[in-house]
């Protein structure tokens, strides 16, 4: 109301994914996914589709790759654009959504 955008929580980093530094374990990394979440925000509904956009190119990269077929696969080897924390998620059966990529304010 006062011209300024409203500000929305999202734990999605526009670089790196969550946990995506080099010597910490996957566990590691996914357990400070939620430490994340409420640090990261974006503050226009353009960056919510802009990050709604990367997340379409990040399934893609996940359909296309072969590498993901291969059981011995280390997930947070790939690189920082296929979010390895998220697809760990899928491949562990998560049901959830991620409230991150729903417009909770639209």
């Amino acid at each position: 109301k006062n011209g300024t955008p409203k500000r929305r929580k999202s734990s999605h980093s526009p670089g790196t994914p969550p946990g995506g530094e080099q010597g910490v374990s996957f566990e590691t990394a996914a357990s400070n996914v939620s430490i994340e979440e409420d640090t990261l925000e974006y503050t226009s509904s353009k960056e919510f589709h802009q990050m709604l956009a990367r997340l379409y190119q990040t399934y893609c990269l996940w359909l296309e790759e072969p590498r993901l077929h291969d059981p011995n696969l280390y997930l947070p080897a790939l690189p920082p654009q296929y979010e390895a924390v998220r697809l760990n998620q899928v491949f562990q059966g998560f049901m959830g959504p991620w409230l991150d990529f729903v417009d909770l304010e639209g």
